[in-house]
């Protein structure tokens, strides 16, 4: 764990990831969001599978070429998608509740956050291969795995959140900490095509 210490620009990378795990976290409370509003099925386990795949399938292609040039932007537009959505279901659930039950709404809203999340997946993963090299690959990517698994177990503090103050407090924190990882991103240096780490 003291790579974090000693390569300055790895721990930023960490970082950013952990912070970009707000696109990660945002769907299921859009989802509980949306269920307590209405009695849509789109929020079936099934649906968000389907949502997960089109994502992939329809943006897959757009967010990995740009990442060959600039994985550290598609991170931050990754994330800047994902805390629009969050605004925009928050906007709905004040304004509008009752458009939450709306099967479109629903499903523009859980696919616009899945493409979200593959794009945030896609820029760290290519910028961790760029970052790193042969030698020290499988370090790196170890490293930062075991430190996300400690943010995941973190995020067990949301249900709490959801819990006490509702999920629209728990989407609240999240566009907080998706704004965090907007600006990380954006400070990331740029590794195209760099194996030098």
């Amino acid at each position: 764990m003291s790579l974090l210490w000693r390569n300055g620009q790895f721990g930023h990378f960490v970082l950013t990831r952990a912070l970009l795990v707000a696109a990660a976290f945002a769907i299921p409370y859009i989802v509980v969001l949306i269920q307590r509003q209405g009695d849509t099925e789109l929020t079936s386990l099934g649906s968000l599978m389907l949502a997960s795949g089109l994502a992939g399938l329809l943006a897959g292609r757009f967010w990995g070429r740009w990442s060959d040039s600039a994985s550290h932007h598609v991170m931050a537009a990754a994330s800047v998608m994902s805390t629009f959505v969050m605004a925009a279901a928050l906007a709905i659930f004040y304004w509008a509740p009752n458009w939450l039950g709306l099967e479109w709404i629903a499903a523009l809203l859980l696919f616009a956050s899945a493409v979200a999340h593959h794009g945030a997946r896609v820029g760290r993963k290519t910028y961790l291969v760029d970052m790193a090299n042969q030698d020290n690959r499988a370090q790196l990517t170890a490293v930062s795995n075991t430190v996300m698994g400690v943010v995941l177990l973190a995020g067990l503090l949301l249900g709490w959140v959801d819990s006490a103050y509702g999920a629209h407090a728990v989407l609240w924190v999240l566009i907080a900490v998706g704004i965090l990882a907007t600006l990380s991103a954006l400070k990331l240096p740029d590794v195209s095509g760099d194996t030098s780490a």
